[in-house]
């Protein structure tokens, strides 16, 4: 592979920042021309890692076909096989004009070659279950959810250790292997016993049996013929907690107000930890720098909706807090004595957080 001179690919940086930015700036372009610079040059010396670290930063920044080439080309050094293929695609599919820079087009066109190489070394693997309705098996491959279409068919993956899991009807089975450069059509099966796990169903009398001496008829059963109903007792007085009057708002509310907002909270909080497991999971798994492959989309779908469950829990449950807190401190301390209290309690929504705040 033939090394790109430096000063050739900063100054493209430099005339086309308007292909790659809305808005120039020049604080901007000089940091990713300097990253550019130190991920080139660490990659001729075969550093990669850093090299990888210094270009993913710059191609954030800067999106031209030169970077992506090096970004493309660090990526496959790394043994991310899969992902340095889609960033050579994305190369390729850069839209250019008569205009544009001759290292444009030479940057495409080593993006081909290479990319037609590289997809030949990348090796796939084949999903199958046994026992088992594939559209109702969740499969996780190294850690990331695998849409069921693939299910039966070769998904390209990186060279290594290769996992996959699945569980269907509470069963979970689990293979894994190792995979080597170019080797195509390597099977793993799933293979599940066929038998819904969970607790065996209680069985109850048969139908028309009578229920044994002493034991309570179920509930709207009719009395048997000839026995006496059951006597009427006294109405029992309605309370303050009951309901039935103004002792319920004053006295119950608040506790229900601050339960639902605490539980809220909970479910914000719970939410927003898985979100971030599943997050994690993707960047050790199919995903790098923001760029997560294709089949793995249903993840990315589930770690988004689980922030937003978790924003909504964690305003709902500083709503929820604030509206008992209200109801506590506004509640007179006897029905005679009406509450005199000047407190005032607001909750605020701010971007990915919620709270109360207030004067007692």
């Amino acid at each position: 592979m033939r090394a790109k001179p430096l000063i050739a690919i900063c100054s493209t940086l430099l005339l086309t920042s308007s292909l790659s930015l809305a808005q120039s700036d020049e604080a901007a372009l000089a940091a990713a021309r300097q990253l550019g610079n130190e991920g080139i040059d660490l990659y001729e010396k075969g550093k990669y890692q850093p090299a990888l670290d210094r270009l993913s930063r710059a191609y954030k920044v800067v999106r031209v076909p030169t970077l992506g080439l090096w970004l493309a080309r660090a990526l496959a050094k790394n043994g991310k096989l899969v992902l340095a293929a889609e960033r050579y695609r994305e190369v390729t599919r850069f839209q250019l004009t008569d205009s544009s820079p001759a290292q444009f087009t030479k940057a495409q066109a080593d993006a081909s070659q290479e990319l037609a190489a590289l997809e030949q070394r990348i090796p796939s693997i084949t999903v199958t279950v046994q026992n088992a309705d594939p559209e109702g098996v969740v499969i996780v491959l190294n850690g990331a959810r695998l849409r069921s279409a693939f299910i039966g068919v070769p998904v390209p993956v990186d060279p290594g250790t290769v996992t996959v899991e699945g569980t269907f009807n509470g069963e979970t089975v689990r293979e894994s292997a190792v995979v080597k450069e170019r080797e195509q059509q390597r099977e793993l099966l799933l293979q599940f016993s066929g038998v819904a796990s969970g607790p065996p169903p209680v069985a109850g009398p048969p139908p028309g049996a009578a229920p044994p001496p002493g034991a309570a008829p179920p509930p709207g059963a009719a009395p048997p013929p000839g026995a006496a109903p059951p006597p009427a007792g006294p109405a029992a007085p309605p309370t303050a907690d009951s309901g039935e009057g103004p002792g319920f708002a004053h006295t119950t509310l608040p506790w229900i107000a601050l339960g639902l907002g605490g539980a809220g909270l909970i479910a914000g909080g719970v939410t927003g930890f898985i979100a971030m497991d599943k997050k994690k999971s993707l960047d050790e798994s199919s995903c790098f720098d923001g760029y997560c492959a294709t089949w793995v989309q249903d993840d990315v779908d589930s770690y988004n909706q689980m922030r937003t469950f978790s924003t909504i829990g964690f305003i709902v449950g500083g709503v929820g807090v604030a509206a008992g807190v209200v109801l506590l401190v506004t509640a007179p301390s006897s029905p005679e004595q009406p509450a005199q209290s000047t407190a005032r309690v607001e909750t605020w929504v701010g971007p990915g957080s919620a709270g109360v705040r207030g004067v007692f």
